[in-house]
């Protein structure tokens, strides 16, 4: 059963940048979105840090370490469609969220392909992924560090996840980190419940 904490609330004030999703190309190259690369919160491995399930408030939850703080966000930062951060206190990793609405001109053809087609376009790798049955494009920049997921809630809103470490230096030693939680990103423990439920009476 997953154990959920309120996180402290911090003044933190740090940049969204990297996380991994490296390891899932090496293992599946080639992805497409009819065939998507699978990531599963029961793969989590537990000996890489202590810690809890937390709802993001945007429909999904992640296993972010016990010890991370959410933190506050400014008024810019909100105008600018940051929703929600977390990370180390006093600075150093984080996950930041950020919420965009979809331009209206192209909100009824924005689909999966146009994002990926997009995020390629920007000079990213790019991969299409089932984040425990919520659909989602993986991106990843090698030059710059930095990786993350997109998600369409099909609500005209675009949903993108970014981590980062506390240097570049980091981004490989807290490769492990960034697996457990990208791999964490599941609907609430009473819908998933629910959808393995009705898939185990199929």
């Amino acid at each position: 059963m997953r154990k959920k904490i309120a996180l402290m609330i911090a003044a933190m004030m740090t940049a969204a940048a990297v996380s991994p999703f490296a390891y899932a190309q090496d293992a599946e190259p080639g992805s497409t979105i009819e065939n998507p690369i699978p990531l599963d919160y029961h793969d989590i491995d537990p000996d890489v840090y202590e810690g809890a399930w937390v709802d993001t408030g945007l429909g999904f939850d992640m296993y972010l370490p016990a010890d991370w703080v959410l933190t506050d966000i400014s008024d810019e930062e909100a105008a600018a469609g940051l929703v929600f951060r977390a990370g180390e206190d006093g600075g150093g990793a984080n996950v930041c969220i950020t919420c965009s609405a979809i331009p209206e001109e192209l909100a009824e053809t924005y689909d999966y392909d146009a994002l990926k087609a997009e995020l390629d376009g920007a000079g990213y790798s790019t991969m299409f992924v089932d984040m425990n049955g919520i659909p989602a494009v993986g991106f990843d920049n090698e030059e710059a560090k930095v990786s993350g997921f997109t998600i369409l809630p099909g609500d005209g809103t675009v949903i993108s996840g970014t981590i980062a470490p506390p240097s570049d230096e980091e981004y490989d030693s807290y490769g492990p980190y960034f697996q457990n939680m990208f791999m964490s990103v599941s609907l609430p423990e009473e819908e998933t419940e629910a959808a393995e439920t009705e898939t185990e009476a199929q």
